[in-house]
């Protein structure tokens, strides 16, 4: 719980030497693996804990955000749809979801994953990731209005300015995106990309 996650995976691996059909523990292990971008142990662990205990949605959740960060998008659009309120429940498995609409060929549902993302109430933080997922997927319209719902006080200035300036200019939207970047040098902001968009 303090995010101490290579600390802990010691203690987690030790646990499951003495039992190893702790599920429970387990998942706890491949959550970790998978925050620390161990995808491949993290995968391997979780397709045990559904092989032990089929119907645990959180394993499912995870596992479907393993196969999207490691690209095999059909896979995780199969767990992470089977799991929609969990994933409804994150932002970052909502993002996964709609990559993996996209990279499937389901653009449409992408849009509507990302539309529903663009509607609740998040974090800053949250809103800054569906926005680069939009703009990822070539949705540059709902990227810019992401990026330009982050309140002010988002302590990356510079990187949300340059993430709304990039998208309208992808956008096609080239005098709001030079006034951005007019804003951002303005402000003192005039890191190499700022300067080379």
């Amino acid at each position: 719980m303090q995010q101490r996650l290579q600390e802990s995976d010691i203690y987690l691996e030790k646990a499951l030497r003495l039992d190893p059909g702790d599920s429970a523990t387990r998942r706890n292990l491949a959550w970790n693996q998978f925050q620390l971008g161990q995808l491949q142990p993290a995968r391997t662990n979780l397709e045990r804990v559904l092989r032990e205990k089929p119907h645990d949605a959180a394993a499912t959740l995870v596992l479907g955000m393993v196969h999207e960060e490691l690209r095999d998008y059909r896979p995780a659009l199969q767990l992470l749809e089977s799991v929609p309120d969990q994933v409804r429940e994150r932002p970052e498995s909502m993002a996964a979801l709609a990559r993996s609409y996209y990279y499937t060929g389901r653009a449409q549902k992408a849009h509507e994953a990302l539309k529903e993302l663009q509607l609740r109430p998040a974090k800053p933080e949250e809103r800054f990731l569906a926005g680069q997922v939009a703009a990822e997927l070539h949705d540059f319209e709902t990227a810019t209005s992401l990026f330009q719902s982050i309140p002010a006080t988002y302590p990356e200035t510079a990187k949300l300015g340059y993430n709304l300036a990039l998208a309208e200019y992808r956008a096609k939207r080239f005098p709001e995106s030079l006034a951005t970047l007019q804003r951002l040098t303005a402000a003192g902001h005039r890191s190499s990309d700022i300067l080379n968009l």
